[in-house]
């Protein structure tokens, strides 16, 4: 609110069901929303789409408006203590761990996430299976 950013949502219309450790994936939705609006610019708009892919899995994709991130980081960005450049030069404040432990938390529920940057948005994309069999996180 205090900077004026937008948050909608939108859950596809067909019916969804994942069976999942409600912790770890409130925990994932948690860390890429926060995330988001850490890097979302005053006035922005963050948008969290919920969408069945197939009968065996489910899309929580958060996209935000920001700076581009470059493609020689995206593949560090889930790694522990990583921060990309444009963090630390924007003085986003931060450990690197947050990304790290979602990457953790997705693989524990059998999913994957994926990421994708473009002039101006942000899209982290959590694929969680709709039936799983949940292992400890490492």
């Amino acid at each position: 609110a205090e900077r004026s950013q937008k948050l909608a949502v939108h859950v596809s219309p067909s019916s969804l069901q994942v069976i999942a450790d409600r912790r770890y994936l409130e925990r994932v939705l948690s860390e890429l929303i926060n995330n988001a609006c850490k890097y979302t610019p005053e006035d922005g708009n963050i948008l969290v789409v919920v969408d069945k892919l197939s009968p065996k899995e489910v899309a929580f994709n958060v996209i935000n408006d920001g700076p581009e991130i470059p493609a020689t980081e995206l593949p560090h960005l889930f790694k522990k203590f990583y921060r990309a450049a444009n963090a630390t030069a924007s003085g986003q404040k931060g450990t690197g761990l947050g990304l790290a432990l979602v990457h953790n938390l997705v693989e524990c529920m059998g999913g994957r996430i994926l990421v994708r940057s473009e002039a101006q948005e942000n899209s982290f994309c959590a694929i969680i299976p709709t039936g799983i069999a949940l292992s400890a996180p490492t």
